[in-house]
């Protein structure tokens, strides 16, 4: 998913979660790692043992293990959601 798309979803669901339509969401977050895996069903680990969910229109171009990105996610029903990745270089 690319980062229009990842600012749109966020902005979305900061407006559904101030109007009330969705509980109270914690504000997003950052991690930085190495991946280690990407599963199928779209779980990045991180070498710390992290496990972010992808979007399931992701783009995961480019983060193959080894990579190291920069993580922004939200907490949603106790998972880790991504909002975006970028590769460090």
């Amino acid at each position: 998913m690319g980062i229009r798309r990842m600012r749109k979803l966020f902005a979305s669901l900061v407006f559904l979660s101030a109007i009330g339509v969705l509980p109270a969401a914690a504000a997003a977050d950052e991690i930085e790692g190495v991946i280690a895996t990407i599963t199928k069903d779209g779980v990045l680990k991180l070498q710390n043992g992290t496990s972010i969910l992808l979007p399931d229109d992701f783009n995961v171009e480019g983060l193959v293990p080894g990579t190291h990105v920069y993580v922004d996610y939200e907490v949603i029903d106790d998972e880790k959601v991504a909002l975006d990745v970028e590769i460090v270089d």
